[in-house]
């Protein structure tokens, strides 16, 4: 059987389930870190030919041609905040590595008393600080890791500093497919000590992060214009696996499109998202310049989310 029916095959099975996936420490970092990310539905650990920084995977890095800049901005409702900011750079003869920072918050939450008045608006932030590595062994094979630390702020009183890993690995099968297997938030999780506010009824609580095993397709098509990947996704929280895939296509040297689609699972609820977006290439006025812009659904929520990344490549 060829590799390309393999291929379809698996992506055929992506589109076949529905979805489910959320409500567990670190939820932010899962919603995708560049627009373009989101675009095509997160399915970019594989995608050697689309990389802005080493969050999706650190093994990728090796195999960027140049140093990267990039910042991105969520538009999202119910008063939350996602940012992140990144740089990335190829070492030769066969390295990378990154530094990513990764902030999200939410405000003007409503504090009321045992009355029900309201007392005061509180907010609370999540943030990620993010080292990536990643080296070939071989022409064709690169593995990568990343250093996380996590810090989270309830109050002034209660906030969270811990450390987390993620491992990654890709390798190059020929010109035009890539395969990867990347395991996600080793060891991570929130550790949270009530002790200074309730004194001698406080107590220590973790709220662990769920470690993902993923392992990705990507599959390049007339003459790289075409980009498809396929991801497979199984959490050590949940026991269904989640699948997700998507699409980028090159209309000129200008614009590219994406589409894809998110949270496909073996579930009787159906919390699929679908997302797309474009990107806009600078080169006639900034050279190395880019706009991405993606929007996708949010399965509980009313309003759509957008996402903005600039990118320049130095």
């Amino acid at each position: 059987m060829s590799f390309n029916k393999i291929f379809f095959g698996f992506l055929i099975l992506t589109f076949s389930a529905f979805s489910q996936y959320g409500g567990f420490a670190g939820s932010y970092s899962r919603l995708g870190t560049s627009a373009f990310s989101v675009s095509v539905g997160n399915a970019v650990m594989s995608n050697a030919k689309y990389i802005s920084n080493g969050i999706a995977n650190p093994a990728l890095l090796p195999f960027m041609n140049k140093t990267n800049i990039s910042a991105t901005t969520n538009f999202l409702s119910l008063d939350r905040k996602l940012f992140n900011f990144g740089f990335s750079k190829n070492i030769k003869p066969s390295a990378g590595f990154g530094i990513t920072a990764i902030v999200s918050s939410t405000n003007k939450i409503d504090g009321r008393d045992n009355d029900g008045f309201h007392t005061e608006d509180y907010s609370i932030t999540e943030q990620q600080y993010i080292l990536s590595f990643g080296n070939k062994i071989g022409k064709n094979f690169s593995v990568g890791m990343n250093a996380k630390i996590f810090y989270a702020k309830l109050f002034e009183e209660l906030t969270s500093t811990t450390v987390g890993f993620d491992f990654g690995t890709l390798y190059k099968i020929n010109s035009t497919t890539f395969v990867a297997f990347v395991i996600k938030d080793i060891n991570s999780s929130y550790k949270w000590d009530t002790s200074n506010l309730y004194n001698e009824s406080g107590n220590s609580t973790d709220n662990i992060f769920p470690t993902l095993n993923n392992f990705s397709i990507t599959k390049l098509f007339l003459d790289e214009k075409l980009i498809v990947s396929a991801e497979v996704e199984k959490s050590s929280l949940i026991k269904n696996y989640i699948f997700r895939t998507g699409a980028s296509f090159e209309i000129n040297k200008i614009l590219k499109l994406q589409t894809g689609f998110d949270r496909i699972t073996f579930e009787k609820n159906n919390y699929l998202t679908f997302s797309g977006g474009f990107i806009i290439n600078f080169e006639d006025f900034v050279k190395d310049l880019s706009l991405e812009y993606s929007f996708g659904n949010e399965p509980f929520n009313l309003f759509s989310r957008h996402v903005l990344t600039i990118n320049y490549n130095l």
